[in-house]
C-alpha cells in the first residue's frame, strides 16, 4: 500500500475520496496517512511558540478532531514537522492556503503568527470568550519575498523526507459555480478570485523554476466550483471532473512517473465542459423562467450620488470620476411580485476606463428598511476594463425585503469608468402546488 501525505487544501484529499466514491481507484493502493489544511505555508514555517497550545484544552469545543488538529498544529507550528518525521511513500502539497490572512499574537514577550481562517476565530473565541480578537490578534501582510523563504524552507524539509516522490498540485480559485442537479450556474467576486490566481501563478512558478525534481500537475484553468459538492460551496469545491483528473494525474505520476493526460487534451476536455456547463443552464433559464425588465437601459442620468471630496458623476455623458475618497450611484427600486412566485434578481452594467488599463468596481444589490437605511444583501467586487465588458450580479428574490430593492454602483479607487447601458431584471420561476 503507498502512503500519501497531504500538506494543502482539500482539493487534495477530495481527489482520492471521490476516485474512491465512483469506483476509478483501488482502495487497496492508497492511504492518506497524514492530512492537515487550514495552515498558510508562511505560518507553518515558522518557528514553535514557548508556551503551546494543547489539544485536551479544546475537549468541549464543538467541531470536529480533524478540525482541532489543524488548528492547533496551526498555532504550535507542528502540521509541517509532523508530515516529515512520521511520514512516509509520496507526499503531495498545493499553495492554496497562501490565500488565507496571516494573524499576530503577543504572547508572553514573543509574536505567534497563525492562520486566521474561522476555525482559528472559532477556537480563540472559545479559549478567551471575554477577549475582542481585534485587539490581541493582528492581521499582518506578508511580502511575496517572505512567501518564497517560507516555501524554501518548506522545500528543504520535504526533500530531505521524501526526495523525488514530492507532487505540487497547481491548484486555483474558481468565480463561477453550477448546480448539476438544478441546471443553475452563476459567476462570484471574480476579481477577488483572479487577484489571488495571479499571486499562487508566481508562487507555484517559483517552485518550478527553483526545484526541478517536485513533480507538477497543473490544474486546468477553466475551473467550476460545484453547489452540490459534500461540503457545500467554495472557490476550491469544483465538479467531480476536475477530481477525477487530478486523481488520475497523481496517479500516473506515482505508478508510470508521467502524466496520464497531455495539456492538449486537459484543455480541450475542459473547454468542452465548461462550454457545457454554460450552454446547458442557458438553456434551463431560457425553458423555465420568463424574465421581466424592471429598469429600462440607458437611464443612469437618473441615478442618486452619495460622493466625497471632489468626486463626481457627469450625468451628460455618464462618466464617473473617483479621485480620492468615494463615490456611489444608486437606485431605489420597487418590485412587485405575487407571493406564488419565487426567481432571482439581476443587475448587470456594461463599463469600460478611460483613465488606468484596469481599475474596480463594486456592484451592489440590496433592500431599503422601513426606517430609510440601506442594508447590502450582496456585492462583488469587478475589474472593468479599456475594452467595454459587461458584468452582472444575482441573488435570490427572497433576500429583498418587502420588494423594496436598491442597487448601486460604488468606487473607492482613483479612476474615471464610463457607464455605457444597465439593465434590472428578474426572473418569475412559478412554484407549483404540492
Amino acid at each position: 500500500m503507498t502512503e500519501i501525505n497531504i500538506l494543502g487544501s482539500c482539493v487534495l484529499r477530495d481527489a482520492f475520496r471521490i476516485a474512491s466514491e465512483k469506483k476509478i481507484n483501488d482502495d487497496s493502493y492508497y492511504t492518506i496517512n497524514k492530512f492537515y489544511q487550514f495552515s498558510n505555508p508562511f505560518v507553518y514555517t515558522q518557528k514553535k511558540p514557548k508556551y503551546m497550545l494543547n489539544i485536551e484544552d479544546l475537549a468541549e469545543f464543538e467541531v470536529s478532531n480533524f478540525f482541532k488538529k489543524c488548528v492547533v498544529g496551526d498555532y504550535n507550528k507542528t502540521n509541517l514537522h509532523d508530515i516529515c518525521n512520521d511520514g512516509n511513500g509520496w507526499f503531495l502539497f498545493d499553495l492554496a492556503e497562501f490565500r488565507f490572512d496571516v494573524g499576530k499574537i503577543q504572547d508572553r514577550g514573543e509574536d505567534i503568527y497563525v492562520t486566521f481562517t474561522n476555525k482559528f476565530v472559532e477556537m480563540y473565541s472559545y479559549l478567551y470568550p471575554d477577549r475582542d480578537i481585534n485587539d490581541y490578534v493582528k492581521k499582518t501582510d506578508i511580502s511575496i519575498e517572505s512567501c518564497y523563504e517560507a516555501i524554501d524552507i518548506l522545500m528543504e524539509l520535504v526533500l530531505e523526507r521524501y526526495g523525488q516522490n514530492v507532487i505540487m498540485v497547481n491548484d486555483y480559485l474558481s468565480y463561477q459555480f453550477y448546480n448539476n442537479e438544478t441546471n443553475f450556474y452563476y459567476t462570484d467576486n471574480e476579481a477577488y478570485s483572479l487577484k489571488v490566481n495571479r499571486f499562487l501563478s508566481k508562487l507555484y512558478n517559483y517552485v518550478k523554476n527553483s526545484y526541478s525534481t517536485v513533480k507538477i500537475v497543473e490544474m486546468p484553468k477553466l475551473l467550476v466550483g460545484s453547489l452540490t459538492h459534500k461540503w457545500g460551496k467554495d472557490r476550491l469545491h469544483f465538479l467531480d471532473d476536475y477530481y477525477i483528473y487530478l486523481y488520475r494525474q497523481i496517479d500516473s505520476i506515482i505508478r508510470y512517473s508521467k502524466n496520464h493526460y497531455t495539456k492538449e487534451e486537459t484543455d480541450a476536455y475542459f473547454s468542452n465542459l465548461y462550454k457545457g456547463v454554460i450552454q446547458s443552464a442557458q438553456l434551463e433559464v431560457l425553458k423555465k423562467e420568463r424574465s421581466r425588465r424592471v429598469i429600462e437601459k440607458n437611464n443612469l442620468s437618473e441615478w442618486n450620488v452619495i460622493k466625497s471630496n471632489k468626486n463626481f458623476f457627469d450625468k451628460d455623458n455618464c462618466i464617473l470620476h473617483c479621485y480620492d475618497g468615494y463615490i456611489i450611484l444608486y437606485k431605489d427600486v420597487k418590485i412587485d411580485l405575487d407571493n406564488t412566485y419565487s426567481g432571482n434578481i439581476t443587475f448587470s452594467v456594461v463599463a469600460t476606463t478611460l483613465a488606468t488599463d484596469v481599475t474596480n468596481l463594486y456592484i451592489q444589490i440590496g433592500s431599503r428598511t422601513e426606517n430609510g437605511d440601506y442594508v447590502v444583501a450582496k456585492s462583488d467586487c469587478v475589474q472593468i476594463e479599456k475594452k467595454p465588458i459587461r458584468k452582472s450580479i444575482s441573488i435570490d428574490l427572497k433576500r429583498i425585503k418587502d420588494g423594496n430593492a436598491v442597487i448601486r454602483l460604488y468606487a473607492n479607487e482613483s479612476c474615471d469608468v464610463l457607464l455605457m447601458t444597465e439593465c434590472l431584471e428578474y426572473s418569475e420561476i412559478f412554484l407549483e402546488e404540492v
